[in-house]
């Protein structure tokens, strides 16, 4: 499809990164996130895609500031490209896909 919605939910940790990638250190605080987004693909090989997520984390310490009745809270927007890589791999005899 040329157009593509986006909706996703998921869950996580947020923490301050040691020395290594892997390594945490500091308080840890889960969180859920979710979003919606649209994916425009030009190409058979190409997307553009935008989202937007709230990000809610089970602390209100987040910002070092306690404060008010509720938890802190992030918003987040993105834009993107994505690269169809498999388009490239294909063998040359399979059967073409039909185009949008």
């Amino acid at each position: 499809q040329r157009w593509t919605p986006l909706l996703f939910a998921g869950a996580g940790m947020i923490a301050q990164r040691g020395n290594t990638a892997f390594e945490l250190r500091g308080d840890r605080y889960f969180k859920v996130n979710g979003g919606v987004g649209l994916q425009y693909s030009p190409t058979r090989y190409l997307g553009l895609r935008s989202t937007f997520e709230y990000h809610q984390p089970f602390t209100d310490r987040l910002d070092g500031r306690p404060a008010g009745v509720h938890n802190d809270y992030y918003l987040r927007g993105t834009l993107g490209l994505s690269v169809y890589v498999g388009y490239f791999f294909r063998k040359k005899n399979a059967t073409p896909r039909p185009q949008n």
